[in-house]
């Protein structure tokens, strides 16, 4: 009986050929990873911004003494938010690509601009007898993926106007 020491050449290119079909597999699943990660990366950063805007517009909407619906040549719409407080009235403001946060008239709060260029933005304010009481915000990114365009990270705030206008006291017994 002859002991074979060694694979044959017929074994040697099977296995060869497996490899490589694993090969070309991993090299499709880094390849998506690789675009990927960077992606994500960017969608939470600009996620980021925007939670960032929202809480300056939470702080603003809470110490609001109204919600008017217009401020000398500038209207409120789904566009523009107008938040009236005792520092001056603030303007938000969606435009492409970014968020701005805009003092009016002659109010010395700051100026800011968030970049954002997948945020999504809506606002609706809630109003009674006229008056705008608080302010419904929903967030989400939109950016395009493979042909379509993914919605991720959806959120929906409710902010009441004039929650820390006043001070609360507390009675002491």
């Amino acid at each position: 009986m002859k002991i074979r020491r060694g694979f044959t050449l017929t074994e040697l290119l099977g296995i060869i050929a497996v490899l490589a079909s694993f090969m070309v597999a991993f090299a499709m699943l880094f390849n998506e990873l690789a675009v990927d990660m960077p992606r994500s990366y960017r969608v939470v950063q600009m996620n980021a911004s925007m939670l960032n805007m929202l809480r300056y517009m939470q702080k603003d909407v809470e110490i609001a003494s109204g919600l008017p619906e217009s401020f000398g040549e500038h209207k409120a719409s789904d566009k523009v938010l107008l938040i009236e407080s005792a520092k001056g009235v603030v303007s938000y403001r969606i435009e492409e690509g970014s968020l701005h946060r805009v003092p009016l008239g002659d109010s010395e709060q700051e100026k800011i601009v968030w970049r954002a260029r997948w945020a999504a933005v809506e606002w609706d304010v809630l109003r009674k007898d006229g008056k705008g009481y608080a302010v419904e915000v929903k967030s989400r990114m939109e950016y395009p993926y493979k042909g379509r365009t993914l919605k991720k990270m959806a959120n929906s705030y409710l902010f009441f106007a004039g929650v820390l206008e006043t001070p609360v006291r507390s009675e002491q017994r």
